[in-house]
Order: C-alpha cells, then structure tokens, then sequence
C-alpha cells in the first residue's frame, strides 16, 4: 500500500489517500453479511431435513414394526412375504408422502419470504424442492421397507407370538 501512495504522490501530490484496500477485501466486506446469512440458512436448512428424516424414519419404522403380529397371520393365510412387505411399505408410506406433498405446496407458497437473502438462484429452485423431494420419499419408504422386510422373514408361528 505505500507503494501506491507514493506513486498517487508522484501523479499527483495534492491528492488525500484516505483509505485504500485491495478490490477483494471491498468485494469480502461488501458481501459478508449476505454470506453470512446464507450460510446460516443453508445450516439450518441441513438440520431442518436431517430432523425431518429422522422423525419420519422412527414414525414409518415404528408402525411398520408394530405390524409384525398382522404379518404372521397374513403368512400363516397364505400371502408370500414380497406381497406382504409391498403391502407394508404402501401403507406405511402413504401418510409420509401425502405430508411431503402438503409440505412442499407449503414451502413452494412461503418462500417468497426469504427471496431478499438468496442471491443468483430463484426462490422456486426446481432442483432445490425436487432434491428434499427425492431425499425425504426416499428415506420414507426405507423406513417402511426395512421392518416389513424384517417382519416378513421371521416365521408366521414365531411372528404372531411375537405380536
């Protein structure tokens, strides 16, 4: 920086060098709020979907787990367990998935709230709603697969006592 002063002296010496930074430092400090509050957003964006997750697998898991009495007797009546774990999964996903609908209408109609704060992508982001759409279908039907797959190989006698 004396370098420059010394040179703007030499061109011209009636000039007041007050405060000089390089054209970064002005760049970084001009966007470090907005960078700030993005990175903020985006964090509790993170934990919002990993609590989301995480909820929807213990509610799915656990109703599909509770289910393993009904699996029996569906196995002793005859049913092969593939049909039986289809059978699960759809019921148990049903109610997720009709919330992750709602939820995403509900996001897709509240975000024009938080607009100002995002800089170069739009508040409706396609790939942004369709990403948790795909992450939170996913982890739901996993949650309903994983029990009834369970359920469904533990033998009719043994899963109805279970029950």
């Amino acid at each position: 920086m004396s370098t420059v002063r010394r040179e703007l002296a030499d061109v011209e010496p009636r000039l007041a060098v007050a405060d000089v930074s390089t054209l970064r430092a002005r760049i970084d400090g001009s966007v470090s709020q907005p960078r700030l509050t993005a990175t903020l957003m985006g964090g509790f964006a993170a934990i919002a979907l990993l609590l989301a997750t995480v909820g929807i697998y213990g509610v799915v898991s656990h109703s599909a787990a509770r289910r393993t009495r009904e699996i029996g007797i569906r196995r002793v009546l005859g049913a092969d367990g593939p049909t039986v774990v289809k059978m699960i999964v759809r019921e148990g996903a049903a109610p997720a998935l009709v919330g992750l609908t709602a939820g995403l209408i509900a996001a897709f109609a509240l975000v024009s709230f938080i607009e100002t704060n995002l800089f170069q992508i739009s508040a409706h982001d396609p790939g942004t709603f369709g990403g948790i759409a795909v992450v939170v279908a996913f982890v739901t039907l996993a949650a309903a697969w994983l029990p009834a797959r369970r359920a469904a190989r533990v033998a009719p006698t043994v899963a109805i006592r279970l029950g």
